[in-house]
């Protein structure tokens, strides 16, 4: 594992052990936002915007991932979910 892929990857394993299938893991390369396509699996996730932005939230921070209390927003699309948060882990670039 290159430094490059090392968040990505690390990322990756968070949400794949948590029980999320994951499709795609991107740093924005002109700031510090990380942008994670995931498929709902066995971790259940709130149906609601706030709760499941809280408990991704929680996912990260309990795998010490500094986030900022609002600094993690989420889109829910049926079984499908976008989750978007600041952590200035990594450098930029795309993993799937």
């Amino acid at each position: 594992m290159s430094d490059g892929s090392y968040h990505h990857d690390r990322f990756k394993q968070i949400f794949q052990t948590a029980g999320f299938t994951v499709r795609d893991v991107e740093r924005d390369e002109c700031h510090p936002v990380w942008k994670i396509k995931l498929v709902r699996g066995a971790f259940e996730l709130s149906r609601e915007h706030v709760e499941a932005a809280r408990q991704i939230r929680r996912l990260l921070t309990a795998n010490r991932i500094p986030v900022g209390r609002d600094a993690v927003s989420v889109v829910l699309n049926g079984d499908y979910v976008t989750c978007a948060f600041v952590s200035t882990a990594g450098g930029e670039s795309v993993l799937s």
